[in-house]
């Protein structure tokens, strides 16, 4: 927790007008409502409910539900006012992994009677609280907060009233801390929006009158939430749909049959075990939420070709590929294809590295390889000069999952591990000739092989 002043945080963070943008952006149905926070202290907020067409119902009272949707967020402000300097997942830009889980766990109201007039939702935390509540978070420990809330109308008479629970605890706390541990439902949460974002935009493209590719399963896999995600993701980035229809291409063109098994770290709802590597030995690497979820969805789904797949669970935050597969009847010794896809940008070099480093043990084969992608530096400091490169990150780092790393040149990272460039395209290989790809070519593909092995000859476009 920062130790900056209450002062400094409440301009650069929590005051009221930059907490009521950040929220109307982020929930718009609280913006067409033109709520507004007209206050937030340590420990206190304070809320406008207008009386509007948007806010009422045919009586011309406020919508009840209405009241608790803004009394969510006063509340959340009152809670995130005490830890101090921290942005708050899902309100705040994000710039690593260090943010606020804040989360509506409860709450109960008590309607007196109807609103017809603009309302004022006033919550505090009580204060003989703060102090442990403040101790418990910076000790990196579940706090749960319960705010009294209550409802005035314009006249002063009290409409409402009612108790609002809270979970918040770091970010970097919700994490497993060991293989087999409890999932917090938050982090699962991020974990499977992520991977219905991905189908999602992979079901879009198969949609397409021009598909480059198609994934008859993907709509099925992304569900509701991922094929909203993607269109929501594709208005912050237009070219977002193209680069992952790049992405999903590139792998699949360098699927062929001379590799006898495939990789998978991160499967998430990825289907291309049954599109394009039914000729292999796929052995599918992820957490272990993430493969019950998978296995569920896999299960409503009908003319699946057989494949020999292997479920792998593994965190590889605390296990490197080699051990995770260790069990397995994985063979280092056959071409074997690493694919490691839509992961180099959230995780810190270290990490990274980690991960490369336990990949390339296991690169016995001259024609093993590993396929990643990364993008650049200038993606993950937003100074590509392109505006909707940046909005696409902004919109990253306010759902909590920010870009935080990025190369000029991964060249001498890769050597660090024993590897080398069999080849490199920019994410614009596939776009119609003759098109500007300076965009596109922030996002590239890499083919690896291990340096002491003879490889193909490198390329870029």
């Amino acid at each position: 927790m920062s130790a900056i002043s209450w002062e400094q945080d409440h301009a650069e963070r929590m005051n009221a007008p930059l907490v009521t943008q950040l929220i109307r952006d982020a929930v718009p149905a609280i913006r067409f409502t033109e709520w507004r926070m007209e206050r937030v202290d340590e420990g206190g907020a304070a809320s406008l409910l207008p009386l509007n067409d948007a806010t009422t119902n045919q009586h011309g009272t406020h919508q009840a539900t209405l009241l608790a949707l803004a009394a969510d967020y006063t509340g959340g402000a009152a809670v995130a006012g005490l830890i101090r300097g921290v942005p708050v997942i899902g309100i705040h830009p994000q710039l690593d992994d260090q943010g606020m889980a804040l989360w509506l766990l409860d709450f109960h109201m008590k309607y007196l009677e109807p609103s017809t007039t603009d309302l004022t939702i006033r919550g505090a935390v009580p204060a003989e609280q703060h102090a442990r509540i403040r101790s418990k978070y910076a000790a990196g420990d579940t706090v749960v907060v319960t705010v009294p809330m209550e409802f005035v109308s314009s006249e002063g008479t009290l409409i409402a009233e009612g108790q609002f629970t809270y979970f918040l605890k770091q970010n970097n706390r919700l994490a497993p801390t060991k293989p087999g541990a409890r999932v917090n439902a938050l982090y699962a949460h991020r974990s499977k929006a992520s991977a219905r974002l991905i189908a999602g935009l992979r079901a879009l493209e198969t949609q397409s009158p021009s598909a480059r590719f198609l994934d008859p399963w993907a709509a099925q896999m992304a569900g509701g939430h991922g094929l909203m995600l993607a269109r929501r993701f594709s208005e912050w980035l237009p070219e977002l749909p193209e680069m992952v229809a790049a992405r999903t291409l590139d792998v699949d063109q360098a699927l062929d049959d001379s590799f006898e098994q495939v990789v998978l770290l991160g499967a998430g709802f990825d289907m291309r075990p049954f599109r394009a590597a039914a000729h292999a030995a796929v052995f599918e690497l992820d957490f272990a939420h993430m493969h019950e979820e998978r296995a569920r969805l896999l299960a409503t789904l009908h003319g699946l070709p057989p494949v020999p797949r292997t479920v792998v669970p593994a965190d590889l935050r605390l296990q490197g590929v080699d051990e995770a597969l260790a069990k397995s009847s994985f063979e280092p010794s056959r071409p074997t294809l690493f694919v490691l896809e839509g992961v180099s940008m959230y995780q810190r070099v270290e990490d990274l590295a980690k991960i490369v480093a336990s990949v390339a043990r296991l690169l016995k084969h001259q024609n093993s390889r590993l396929w990643l992608d990364l993008v650049s530096r200038s993606v993950v400091e937003r100074s590509t000069g392109f505006h909707a490169a940046e909005r696409f990150v902004d919109g990253m780092r306010r759902l909590g999952e920010p870009f935080i790393l990025g190369f000029d040149d991964p060249r001498p990272f890769f050597a660090e591990h024993g590897l080398t460039v069999a080849r490199h395209i920019s994410s614009g290989h596939y776009r119609p000739r003759g098109e500007d790809s300076a965009l596109f070519g922030l996002y590239g593909f890499w083919h690896l092989a291990p340096s002491a092995l003879p490889t193909s000859t490198e390329t870029t476009a």
